[in-house]
């Protein structure tokens, strides 16, 4: 039960890690420049519905 639970709270932290859609890295100089790669989007919060 523990474990399944501490499951759940790992899978769902790195879905929200994961997520690259509208993402942005925050400067020193607090400019908010979105993220660009060619990963494949993915959007944690509809990634966590779908998860459960």
């Amino acid at each position: 039960m523990i474990r399944d639970n501490f499951k759940i709270v790992k899978d769902v932290l790195e879905l929200q890690l994961a997520d690259n859609v509208k993402a942005r890295i925050i400067d020193a100089e607090q400019k908010n420049v979105y993220i660009q790669n060619n990963k494949t989007a993915l959007q944690s919060q509809l990634a966590t519905y779908d998860y459960f």
